[in-house]
Protein backbone atom coordinates (compact mmCIF):
# COMPACT_ATOMS: atom_id res chain seq x y z
CA UNK A 1 0.00 0.00 0.00
CA UNK A 2 1.13 3.52 -0.82
CA UNK A 3 0.16 6.61 1.31
CA UNK A 4 -0.56 10.12 -0.02
CA UNK A 5 -0.84 12.95 2.41
CA UNK A 6 -2.52 15.88 2.27
CA UNK A 7 -2.66 19.33 3.85
CA UNK A 8 -5.88 21.93 3.60
CA UNK A 9 -6.38 25.02 5.81
CA UNK A 10 -9.97 26.03 5.99
CA UNK A 11 -12.27 28.44 7.63
CA UNK A 12 -8.90 30.83 7.57
CA UNK A 13 -8.71 33.95 9.70
CA UNK A 14 -11.33 32.69 12.08
CA UNK A 15 -10.66 32.37 15.63
CA UNK A 16 -10.86 28.32 16.35
CA UNK A 17 -10.95 27.54 20.25
CA UNK A 18 -10.37 24.00 19.20
CA UNK A 19 -11.92 21.64 16.76
CA UNK A 20 -13.99 18.57 18.29
CA UNK A 21 -14.38 15.98 16.12
CA UNK A 22 -13.61 15.69 12.17
CA UNK A 23 -14.24 12.30 9.89
CA UNK A 24 -13.76 11.71 5.94
CA UNK A 25 -15.44 9.85 3.15
CA UNK A 26 -14.25 9.26 -0.43
CA UNK A 27 -17.30 8.66 -2.83
CA UNK A 28 -14.54 7.72 -6.16
CA UNK A 29 -15.55 6.69 -9.30
CA UNK A 30 -13.16 3.91 -10.99
CA UNK A 31 -12.69 3.64 -14.47
CA UNK A 32 -10.84 2.01 -16.55
CA UNK A 33 -8.76 3.80 -19.47
CA UNK A 34 -5.77 2.40 -21.96
CA UNK A 35 -3.15 4.12 -19.78
CA UNK A 36 -4.30 2.18 -16.48
CA UNK A 37 -6.92 2.83 -13.99
CA UNK A 38 -8.41 5.98 -12.70
CA UNK A 39 -9.96 7.31 -9.58
CA UNK A 40 -12.14 10.49 -9.99
CA UNK A 41 -14.47 12.12 -7.18
CA UNK A 42 -15.22 13.71 -4.08
CA UNK A 43 -13.38 13.27 -0.46
CA UNK A 44 -16.07 14.80 1.85
CA UNK A 45 -14.42 16.03 5.40
CA UNK A 46 -16.80 17.02 8.04
CA UNK A 47 -16.92 18.05 11.36
CA UNK A 48 -17.52 20.38 14.42
CA UNK A 49 -15.40 22.89 16.02
CA UNK A 50 -15.75 25.62 18.90
CA UNK A 51 -15.83 29.52 18.23
CA UNK A 52 -15.97 31.73 21.12
CA UNK A 53 -18.02 29.04 23.04
CA UNK A 54 -20.17 28.41 20.09
CA UNK A 55 -19.99 24.66 18.46
CA UNK A 56 -20.41 24.89 14.98
CA UNK A 57 -20.49 22.79 12.05
CA UNK A 58 -18.15 22.54 9.28
CA UNK A 59 -17.67 20.74 5.67
CA UNK A 60 -15.08 20.90 3.21
CA UNK A 61 -14.68 18.69 -0.47
CA UNK A 62 -11.82 17.61 -2.65
CA UNK A 63 -12.10 16.35 -5.82
CA UNK A 64 -9.46 14.06 -6.82
CA UNK A 65 -8.60 12.72 -10.06
CA UNK A 66 -5.53 10.11 -9.75
CA UNK A 67 -4.32 7.58 -12.79
CA UNK A 68 -2.49 4.37 -11.49
CA UNK A 69 -0.03 3.50 -14.40
CA UNK A 70 -1.50 0.25 -16.38
CA UNK A 71 2.32 -1.19 -15.94
CA UNK A 72 1.85 -0.66 -11.65
CA UNK A 73 -1.21 -1.81 -11.34
CA UNK A 74 -1.24 -5.30 -9.25
CA UNK A 75 -2.55 -8.63 -10.55
CA UNK A 76 -4.03 -9.60 -6.99
CA UNK A 77 -5.50 -6.64 -5.44
CA UNK A 78 -8.17 -4.22 -7.05
CA UNK A 79 -6.42 -0.25 -7.40
CA UNK A 80 -8.61 1.31 -4.17
CA UNK A 81 -8.30 4.29 -2.14
CA UNK A 82 -8.86 4.76 1.22
CA UNK A 83 -9.31 7.03 3.97
CA UNK A 84 -6.47 6.43 6.67
CA UNK A 85 -6.81 8.89 9.06
CA UNK A 86 -7.90 12.50 9.00
CA UNK A 87 -7.16 14.97 11.85
CA UNK A 88 -8.05 18.87 12.41
CA UNK A 89 -6.38 21.30 14.52
CA UNK A 90 -7.19 25.09 15.81
CA UNK A 91 -4.56 27.13 13.11
CA UNK A 92 -5.05 29.97 11.90
CA UNK A 93 -8.41 28.63 11.48
CA UNK A 94 -8.78 24.71 11.00
CA UNK A 95 -5.60 22.85 9.20
CA UNK A 96 -6.82 19.34 8.08
CA UNK A 97 -4.70 16.52 7.54
CA UNK A 98 -6.02 13.95 5.31
CA UNK A 99 -3.99 10.36 4.73
CA UNK A 100 -4.78 8.56 2.15
CA UNK A 101 -4.40 4.76 1.50
CA UNK A 102 -3.64 3.62 -1.86
CA UNK A 103 -4.17 -0.23 -2.35
CA UNK A 104 -3.48 -2.25 -6.19
CA UNK A 105 -0.27 -0.66 -6.88
CA UNK A 106 2.98 -2.52 -6.79
CA UNK A 107 6.33 -0.66 -6.80
CA UNK A 108 8.50 -3.51 -8.81
CA UNK A 109 6.36 -4.11 -10.96
CA UNK A 110 7.82 -4.55 -14.75
CA UNK A 111 5.91 -5.65 -17.82
CA UNK A 112 6.72 -8.67 -19.90
CA UNK A 113 6.50 -8.18 -23.61
CA UNK A 114 5.24 -10.86 -26.18
CA UNK A 115 8.37 -12.79 -27.61
CA UNK A 116 6.70 -11.40 -30.95
CA UNK A 117 8.17 -7.98 -29.35
CA UNK A 118 11.27 -8.51 -27.95
CA UNK A 119 13.09 -7.15 -31.10
CA UNK A 120 10.55 -4.13 -31.34
CA UNK A 121 12.15 -3.35 -27.03
CA UNK A 122 15.59 -3.23 -28.32
CA UNK A 123 14.95 -0.29 -30.74
CA UNK A 124 15.21 3.13 -29.76
CA UNK A 125 11.06 4.77 -29.22
CA UNK A 126 10.06 8.30 -28.70
CA UNK A 127 11.19 9.77 -25.22
CA UNK A 128 7.31 10.24 -24.20
CA UNK A 129 6.82 13.67 -21.41
CA UNK A 130 7.72 13.10 -18.06
CA UNK A 131 4.46 12.23 -15.79
CA UNK A 132 3.34 15.21 -14.20
CA UNK A 133 2.26 15.51 -10.05
CA UNK A 134 0.13 18.74 -10.08
CA UNK A 135 -3.10 19.83 -7.84
CA UNK A 136 -4.73 23.26 -7.76
CA UNK A 137 -6.45 23.51 -3.79
CA UNK A 138 -7.84 26.27 -1.82
CA UNK A 139 -5.92 28.46 0.69
CA UNK A 140 -7.34 32.11 -0.49
CA UNK A 141 -9.03 34.83 1.77
CA UNK A 142 -12.19 34.57 3.22
CA UNK A 143 -13.63 36.46 0.13
CA UNK A 144 -12.51 33.19 -2.30
CA UNK A 145 -13.68 30.60 0.47
CA UNK A 146 -16.40 29.80 -1.49
CA UNK A 147 -15.06 29.00 -5.03
CA UNK A 148 -14.62 25.00 -5.99
CA UNK A 149 -11.36 22.95 -4.61
CA UNK A 150 -9.97 20.55 -7.35
CA UNK A 151 -7.09 18.12 -6.82
CA UNK A 152 -5.21 16.66 -10.00
CA UNK A 153 -2.49 14.15 -9.77
CA UNK A 154 -1.91 12.93 -13.17
CA UNK A 155 0.48 9.81 -13.09
CA UNK A 156 1.28 9.76 -9.76
CA UNK A 157 3.10 6.29 -9.37
CA UNK A 158 4.36 6.57 -12.71
CA UNK A 159 8.54 8.25 -12.19
CA UNK A 160 11.41 7.52 -14.30
CA UNK A 161 13.31 8.93 -11.25
CA UNK A 162 12.00 7.72 -8.38
CA UNK A 163 9.15 5.23 -6.62
CA UNK A 164 7.11 6.67 -4.16
CA UNK A 165 5.62 4.72 -1.55
CA UNK A 166 4.48 7.60 0.47
CA UNK A 167 4.26 11.17 -0.75
CA UNK A 168 3.32 14.48 1.26
CA UNK A 169 1.64 17.36 -0.66
CA UNK A 170 1.69 21.08 0.40
CA UNK A 171 -0.21 23.75 -0.57
CA UNK A 172 1.75 26.87 -1.63
CA UNK A 173 0.50 30.15 -0.99
CA UNK A 174 0.71 33.73 -2.08
CA UNK A 175 4.16 34.47 -2.72
CA UNK A 176 5.74 31.21 -1.95
CA UNK A 177 9.32 30.31 -3.78
CA UNK A 178 10.97 26.97 -3.30
CA UNK A 179 13.07 28.78 -0.93
CA UNK A 180 10.39 29.98 1.54
CA UNK A 181 8.47 26.38 1.51
CA UNK A 182 11.45 24.45 1.92
CA UNK A 183 12.61 27.25 5.07
CA UNK A 184 8.55 26.34 6.17
CA UNK A 185 9.20 22.47 6.05
CA UNK A 186 13.15 22.12 6.85
CA UNK A 187 13.84 20.36 4.35
CA UNK A 188 16.65 20.84 1.70
CA UNK A 189 15.19 23.51 -1.45
CA UNK A 190 17.80 21.15 -4.39
CA UNK A 191 15.87 18.44 -3.73
CA UNK A 192 12.19 20.19 -3.15
CA UNK A 193 13.10 21.71 -7.11
CA UNK A 194 13.82 18.34 -8.03
CA UNK A 195 10.94 16.33 -6.83
CA UNK A 196 8.86 19.21 -8.35
CA UNK A 197 10.79 18.96 -11.56
CA UNK A 198 11.47 22.63 -10.64
CA UNK A 199 8.31 24.01 -12.12
CA UNK A 200 7.18 27.58 -11.13
CA UNK A 201 4.97 27.53 -8.25
CA UNK A 202 1.61 29.41 -7.83
CA UNK A 203 -0.69 30.03 -5.67
CA UNK A 204 -3.62 27.12 -4.68
CA UNK A 205 -0.57 24.55 -5.95
CA UNK A 206 0.46 21.24 -4.43
CA UNK A 207 3.82 20.94 -3.68
CA UNK A 208 5.30 17.65 -3.14
CA UNK A 209 7.82 17.81 -0.11
CA UNK A 210 10.90 15.40 0.07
Amino acid sequence: MKEMNIEKRILKGLAIDGVIDVEAKTELDYRRESGGMRAVGPVIISGHCRVENEVRSFSETLELDVLAPRIKLSNSEPFTIEVLKVKGVADDGILLMLDLGIHGIEDNKTETLPPALDELAEKPVPVQAEPTVQAVDETAPAAEEAEADFESIEDLFDDADNVYTSCCLVVAKADDTYETIAGRYQVDVNELRNINKNKGIEPKMLIMLP
